[in-house]
C-alpha cells in the first residue's frame, strides 16, 4: 500500500465560478469572480481577488427582478435611495449585501442557503434565475456530494 502526501496549497474551498449566495436570513453574498462580473474587472488575471475595492471604497447596488422569468438582479449604483452597501468580508474573498426586505417583497423564500451560478445580464449587472436549481449550501460549503459505496476491504 503507497501513501500520498496530501499537498494542501493544491486544495481550494473557493470556486472559480461566478457564484451568489442566497443566506437564509436574506443576505446575499458575491464570491470574487461574482464580484469581478459585476464590476467588470477581470477575474481571470492572476486567479487573485483582483477586483476587491481599494481601502476606504464603498460599493454601492441596487436589487432588481423580472418577475416572469423569476431572474434576480443585482446592479452596481451610487448612493441613493434605492441603494445597498455591498461589503467585503475581513476573513474571505467575498462580498455581503443585506437583501431581506427585498426577497420579502417579492414573496421570495428564505430560511435555507442555497447557492447559484451568476452570469452577466449587462454591464455592470449580474443575476440569477430562481427557475434554475440551486445548490444547497447547509453543511457542506455548498458542494453536492455523491454518497460512498460501502468499501468492504
Amino acid at each position: 500500500m503507497g501513501f500520498e502526501l496530501f499537498q494542501k496549497k493544491a486544495w481550494s474551498t473557493g470556486s472559480k465560478a461566478a457564484m451568489v449566495g442566497l443566506q437564509k436570513r436574506g443576505g446575499l453574498s458575491l464570491n470574487a469572480a461574482a464580484f469581478a462580473l459585476l464590476t467588470g474587472k477581470d477575474p481571470g488575471d492572476t486567479g487573485k481577488a483582483k477586483a476587491k475595492p481599494k481601502a476606504g471604497d464603498t460599493v454601492f447596488v441596487e436589487f432588481l427582478f423580472d418577475r416572469p422569468q423569476k431572474t434576480v438582479a443585482i446592479r452596481l449604483a451610487k448612493d441613493g435611495l434605492n441603494s445597498y452597501v455591498l461589503r467585503r468580508q475581513q476573513v474571505a474573498a467575498s462580498y455581503v449585501v443585506e437583501a431581506r426586505a427585498f426577497f420579502t417583497f417579492y414573496g421570495i423564500p428564505l430560511g435555507k442557503t442555497q447557492r447559484f451560478t451568476a452570469r452577466l445580464i449587462k454591464k455592470n449587472m449580474i443575476g440569477f434565475s430562481l427557475k434554475e436549481p440551486a445548490r444547497d449550501s447547509e453543511d457542506d460549503g455548498g458542494s453536492k456530494k455523491e454518497p460512498r459505496a460501502n468499501q468492504n476491504s
